[in-house]
């Protein structure tokens, strides 16, 4: 564990936020209920999926504690996607913060704010380095993490589920991304 991590959680515990004990095979969200939220996984593993309307579950990522997951938007406050974290260790400690709690505490301390932007970036580049894997695993798992991506991005929530515009998307960013799909 690091200090900055155990720092943040020092900071949670001062401001009220207690942690919660997870089991294996619990999930601390779930892709039905709303997810406005953060989850500061403090110690155990956790997998992200997302399951289809056919059932077939997808794994898109593992989080190992100390972790920051982000499940809403920080600006407004609703849903990124809908997923599912569970556990996979035998147990886990986890804080969930409310977002509107998350913005408060941010915006108090900058050198908490730092860590959790840190860590967020941690998520994008693992995401982003999946590109280099060129398996087949390493292709779906690019393939989800650039959805992930643009989901959070550009993505508006509809009735109709989650809709990405990319009229913000610019050419370069179009240029790399088809230049990557023929190299493999």
């Amino acid at each position: 564990m690091n200090a900055q991590a155990e720092e943040f959680k020092k900071y949670l515990e001062t401001n009220g936020i207690k942690p919660k004990q997870f089991h294996k095979k619990e999930l601390i969200f779930n892709q039905w209920d709303p997810q406005e939220y953060c989850i500061f996984l403090y110690d155990g593993i956790t997998k992200l999926t997302s399951i289809s309307e056919n059932g077939t579950i997808m794994n898109l990522q593992y989080y190992k504690g100390a972790f920051v997951i982000m499940s809403g938007f920080i600006d407004t406050e609703t849903s990124v996607g809908y997923y599912n974290l569970e556990v996979i260790s035998e147990q886990a400690t986890a804080y969930v913060i409310k977002i509107n709690e998350l913005k408060e505490l941010l915006s108090k301390n900058l050198t908490h704010f730092f860590y959790v932007f840190q860590t967020l970036q941690k998520q994008v580049s693992y995401s982003l380095a999946k590109f280099n894997d060129f398996s087949i695993n390493g292709k779906l798992g690019s393939i989800c993490g650039q959805l992930l991506i643009l989901t959070y991005v550009y993505g508006k929530e509809t009735p109709d589920g989650i809709k990405i515009t990319l009229d913000n998307l610019t050419m370069q960013e179009s240029g790399v991304r088809i230049f990557k799909w023929h190299r493999t």
